[in-house]
């Protein structure tokens, strides 16, 4: 072997380690299921489940698949035209037997919301065409890291039993994650300590209510206390009384002993039991992460500054902002792992014209309308069609115009005056 032969050989192994390095991996984790950094079932419980405010972002979120439709994209002429009917359309609106397009949806949102990852496991037919789309639970799957591959397989794993899938059979829809590279961040894990405190909020307010509204008090001890007794009586207590399930439990003491329990009634009102201001901070820091307005989902805070010029405001703000780039998003990942598959067409979007919130405010619409109108920066059949009128005026109908504006017709040439009409003589002296 020639010195010119090694050379390329050492080049071609330096080239392709470094074409492996972005994706190299320890080695024991190679070939195995790589598991997520978080509690899937922990966010849907105490999150989801538990926490009013955590739940009402999610379905927020989750709920506004029932206004974008989906539809297809074809080039045709060098432009991209929109149709509603092909197979792959029809699979999205009823994406298996038990799934509406609707729910499809919702349900992708929803676990991207929960768990930061989304799975869409692809049913196919004898002949290997996708004939049905599965949103398998998260917790229940699992990535195949490989150094060459980046990912080599999923694993579905129920129970004891664990099914390979080959990754052309999963799309895998995920958030941003900088600390994974296999798994999305879930928006629970950034506001996870708030939520926390805003359960423990209301559980306080729930046991202190279940216990007669007494709390903790203080105990003072009439005799000097060495350390060792001061830190025995505060396990103790700690242990008899801390935590939810001990708050408001009754002390009991010998008449002999030389203590005093002196209660510590907590006020219920603005300083007190119900502190709103700690109630606000929470509200706002748990629907930042989702991107949701505190007015939309009936917050304290957002109900405070609840106007209808608010709440709209807020709502094109949440689609502007949070569900447009969302819906690209899902758009982007069926585009690139699902419509391939499918012949005569070339790309999918979802259709925001009937979204509520995106459509210009009537008034406004008129409004401009109507002063364009007036100065001249538009004729009166534009005016009409931008507020959804005929251009042209129906014949023998009345049309009421300010006795200070005169209509001009645009192009007409101007009135020629014709002869003057001879005066009689009278008239003239």
């Amino acid at each position: 072997m020639g010195l010119f032969t090694e050379t390329l050989q050492v080049l071609a192994s330096i080239t392709k380690q470094a074409r492996q390095a972005p994706t190299a991996i320890p080695t024991w984790q190679a070939g195995r299921a790589a598991l997520t950094d978080y509690s899937y079932e922990t966010l849907a419980r105490e999150g989801y489940g538990r926490n009013e405010i955590f739940f009402a972002c999610v379905e927020e979120l989750a709920s506004s698949a029932a206004e974008p439709r989906i539809v297809g994209l074809r080039r045709k002429k060098g432009q991209m035209e929109e149709f509603d009917e092909h197979p792959l359309l029809d699979l999205l609106n009823k994406p298996n037997p038990f799934l509406t397009g609707y729910e499809f949806i919702a349900g992708w949102i929803m676990y991207r919301a929960i768990a930061g990852n989304t799975y869409i496991r692809k049913e196919r037919s004898a002949a290997g065409k996708t004939v049905e789309l599965w949103l398998p639970r998260p917790d229940r799957m699992a990535v195949v890291p490989d150094a060459a591959k980046f990912i080599s397989a999923y694993v579905y794993q129920v129970d004891a039993l664990g099914y390979r899938l080959e990754t052309n059979d999963v799309i895998h829809s995920k958030s941003r994650n900088p600390l994974n590279d296999y798994y999305g961040m879930p928006p629970g894990m950034a506001c996870g300590a708030w939520v926390d405190i805003d359960c423990y909020m209301r559980d306080c307010v729930k046991s202190f209510f279940l216990n007669a509204g007494v709390p903790a008090g203080l105990l003072n001890v009439k005799r000097k206390l060495d350390e060792t007794e001061k830190a025995l009586i505060r396990n103790r207590w700690r242990t008899e009384f801390g935590g939810p399930g001990s708050w408001g439990n009754l002390l009991v003491m010998d008449n002999e002993a030389e203590a005093e329990y002196k209660p510590m009634g907590l006020p219920v009102g603005a300083a007190g039991l119900a502190t709103p201001e700690l109630n606000d901070i929470a509200e706002s820091r748990i629907t930042m992460p989702f991107g949701v307005p505190g007015i939309l989902v009936g917050t304290r805070l957002g109900m405070q500054r609840s106007t209808y010029a608010n709440y709209r405001e807020a709502r094109m703000s949440f689609w502007d902002e949070t569900l447009l780039p969302l819906y690209k998003e899902i758009a982007s990942s069926l585009n690139a792992y699902l419509v391939p598959e499918f012949a005569d067409i070339d790309a999918v979007k979802f259709d925001m014209s009937d979204v509520q919130a995106l459509k210009p405010d009537d008034e406004k619409v008129h409004a401009v309308a109507r002063e364009d109108m007036k100065a001249g920066v538009i004729t009166v059949e534009e005016a009409r069609r931008e507020t959804g009128r005929a251009p042209e005026l129906p014949p023998g109908e009345t049309l009421m115009l300010p006795f200070n504006i005169a209509p001009q017709i645009v192009g007409a040439e101007p009135p020629v005056p014709g002869p003057e009409e001879p005066v009689p003589v009278e008239e003239a002296v």
